[in-house]
């Protein structure tokens, strides 16, 4: 055993030589003049980084019809990976008197970017193709030291309706959007926002692409007043580096963001355009005379497909990148709306192929999908759904737009939520009340996220509301909601003390589910007037598989604290009835189905025919209520 090792130390040693020195060499193969890596820096769980130098000039080496470079990786225990190159320059970074500086350092050159999931001898292989021809580098040997990471977000395997890490860890998208910082401090600014984030519990966010502040797209004319911008084509290297930055910030923090690649605001729309200033506008020398021929023209489609080829490449290795979400509330535009949606279809589709790492691809809505916007949520190109709600009642809004995105069987978030859509009434919600609120029911109507507010900057962080969702992500950190899919049947009975009725939200699962029971005066206005109520006495009755027990958690929705457990019996009719403990404003109720504990013939007591039988049949019994729930819903 120890010969063996010896052996594959001694090979190692020679691989990491060979492949290391090829660096010294004046060419790999025509046009690459060097490969170099620091291996000392590779490990499982983080973001590698390749430089590739060659031996000729570009004029636009952002250009893939000038140059291109890719990788493969070989990956220990087999497989590759298809990894794009992109472009690059160190930047240093600093604040000067309240502002983000970011200064060019060094030599520009090629970067390949990947991430090491397994321990272990990975082979790094350079292409770099002209129009004079391709070269292809000798193999880069690197071992990956052992590491800890818990992978990218997919969609479960198990569960098509459900997020879930490369570990198998479920995912729930707690958190509010930062979509970009108009403070001068730039990436500074975005990291106090997630450090109070990380401290409230959060693991999701939103970065929107935009030339709002100091920049936060890659992509804008040289007129912007930050002067990192060079035009259509041409991408800044410091605004680049700037995003390398907030993407290891969300590391460090446990958040993960989902990356916005255009808004509608950028192109002609009736609120908030910066039509006038995009470098596409033909009026500043670009290919688009209007809205339409952005998503037309044969530039503009070279053009995009050219940023998103720089995206994958600069970005996918990252796992703080949640998804991509190709065009922010697309249609806002002026532009045919069957033209804006294939747009993005086929964006989406492209990103795809180039992203080695397959991160969730998603788009987004002004119209709140319970109100018919679902059209582009059909396609395959996109495995991640979301709403965006503002305006409607929480109680009402939000679960119908939970039913409408729950028919396309897919993951469903809850991406931007507010009372409206300028940010009045919050102002008359000091408590956050109306957070709370959205984001429980949101949670109990089948959304695998909260409510996220879209004011980060004048609402959440003056008033210090990020905590508002602290007590949804203790929660969401203790309940698989995997499979909990199905919503509550209509007959089903929640009362207090005095006989009066309250407010019930679930989901249901084959032998699970989860229940929000709610006070209606905690609705936000009604609580801000008078406080939130208190509530005693209250039972919910719920029909079910007969004679099945349930074990019942109860959530403080404050605090996210359990604050009691206890057993419920359904009787021969399938009905339970579910005693409530005293709770302020909502509670959360987890209903486990318990299977039958056979004792051994050495003593004790058994549960009997009927319980043992039960073991049997449960499975068939709890699918038939689900069915017979169903069918009382229909007329």
């Amino acid at each position: 055993m120890l010969g063996a090792v010896n052996r594959r130390a001694c090979l190692l040693a020679a691989a990491l030589a060979a492949s290391l020195s090829l660096a010294d060499r004046s060419a790999l193969a025509a046009g690459i003049k060097s490969v170099s890596i620091d291996a000392a820096s590779v490990r499982v769980g983080a973001v590698a980084e390749a430089r590739i130098d060659l031996d000729q000039a570009y004029d636009n080496p952002f250009d893939p019809e000038q140059i291109v470079v890719d990788a493969t990786l070989e990956r220990p225990g087999g497989g590759t990976l298809a990894i794009p190159g992109f472009w690059t320059q160190s930047v240093a970074r600093s604040l000067e008197q309240g502002r983000e500086k970011l200064a060019l350092q060094g030599d520009p050159h090629f970067a390949i970017r990947f991430l090491p999931t397994a321990a272990g001898l990975h082979r790094l292989t350079i292409t770099a193709r002209d129009k004079s021809g391709t070269a292809t580098s000798a193999p880069l040997v690197i071992d990956a030291r052992a590491g800890a990471t818990s992978g990218f977000v997919h969609v479960d395997p198990r569960d098509p309706m459900s997020l879930s890490l490369d570990d198998g860890t479920p995912y729930v998208a707690i958190g509010a959007n930062v979509d970009w910082s108009g403070d001068p401090s730039g990436s500074y600014d975005i990291d106090s926002y997630y450090g109070a984030m990380q401290a409230a519990g959060m693991n999701w966010t939103r970065l929107w692409m935009t030339a709002f502040g100091e920049g936060w797209t890659i992509e804008w004319g040289a007129s912007h007043a930050s002067g990192y911008y060079h035009g259509l084509g041409r991408y800044s290297l410091q605004v680049a580096a700037r995003l390398d930055h907030v993407f290891e910030q969300a590391q460090a923090s446990g958040l993960r963001i989902q990356l916005v690649l255009w808004q509608h605001s950028q192109l002609e729309c009736p609120q908030w355009s910066s039509w006038s200033d995009n470098p596409y506008n033909a009026a500043n020398g670009g290919p688009a005379k209007s809205s339409a021929e952005f998503f037309t023209h044969p530039e503009s489609l070279r053009l995009s497909r050219q940023k998103l080829r720089y995206l994958a490449a600069r970005y996918s290795a990252f796992p703080s990148l949640l998804a991509w979400e190709v065009m922010n509330e697309m249609e806002g535009v002026q532009a045919p709306g069957d033209l804006v949606i294939g747009w993005c279809d086929d964006r989406a589709r492209e990103l795809r192929k180039l992203d080695p790492y397959r991160h969730l691809m998603t788009t987004s809505y002004m119209t709140r999908p319970g109100m018919g916007k679902l059209h582009a949520f059909e396609s395959s190109a996109y495995d991640l759904t979301q709403a965006h709600n503002y305006w409607g009642s929480s109680a009402v809004s939000i679960p119908a737009d939970a039913a409408a995105l729950r028919k396309l069987g897919k993951p469903m978030i809850l991406g931007e939520y507010g009372l409206d859509a300028e940010g009045k009434l919050e102002e008359q919600d000091p408590n956050g009340y109306h957070l709370w609120e959205a984001s429980w029911v949101a949670l109990a109507s089948g959304f695998g996220s909260g409510a996220m507010s879209w004011w980060w900057d004048t609402y959440l962080r003056p008033k210090d509301l990020f905590k508002t969702q602290l007590a949804m992500a203790r929660v969401a950190a203790a309940v698989d909601l995997r499979g909990l899919h199905e919503p509550l049947p209509e007959d089903v009975i929640v009362t207090d003390a005095a006989g009066e009725s309250l407010n019930l939200f679930g989901r249901l699962g084959k032998d699970r589910m989860l229940l929000l029971v709610r006070h209606p005066e905690s609705y936000w206005k009604t609580a801000n007037a008078k406080g939130m109520p208190e509530v005693s006495g209250a039972y919910v009755v719920l029909p079910g598989p007969p004679a099945v027990l349930w074990k019942a958690r109860f959530f403080d929705s404050w605090t996210g604290a359990v604050v009691q457990t206890s057993a419920v019996q359904s009787d021969d009719r399938g009905i339970m009835q579910v005693v409530v403990p005293r709770f302020t404003g909502a509670i959360v109720i987890e209903l486990q189905a318990q299977p039958p504990q056979i004792v051994g013939a050495t003593g004790g007591c058994s549960i009997g025919r009927r319980g043992a039988g039960l073991a049997g049949l449960f499975v068939a019994l709890v699918g038939a209520w689900l069915v017979v729930s169903r069918k009382r819903l229909k007329p």
